[in-house]
């Protein structure tokens, strides 16, 4: 049970051992859900639903601060698909005008 704190005290917790294993268990079983949606979402194929920076640099003829800038100003905003930015291939086709 916690002590009862007034202001700028100090405040002590008791913390039992089935806490902690509570709190371990918690902590792997969310890691293990974040893994399993992270695992999901990059097994959609690239080649299906995103385009490389280098290949939207190419397609639209732009240099690579062309698309830094355009990612700040939310003109066309990368993904972050295991730890690479990817474009949707829907947006770019929408500035190619696919």
């Amino acid at each position: 049970m916690p002590a009862m704190a007034t202001e700028g005290a100090t405040v002590c917790y008791t913390v039992t051992h089935d806490d902690l294993i509570d709190f371990a268990r918690e902590i792997i079983e969310r890691t293990k859900e974040m893994d399993e949606a992270e695992k999901a979402e990059t097994s959609t194929s690239v080649e299906d639903g995103y385009y490389t920076r280098k290949e939207v640099m190419t397609l639209l003829k732009r240099c690579d601060s062309t698309m830094t800038k355009w990612a700040h100003a939310g003109y066309l905003v990368p993904v972050r698909v295991g730890g690479k930015h990817l474009y949707r291939k829907s947006d770019v086709d929408k500035l190619i005008g696919k």
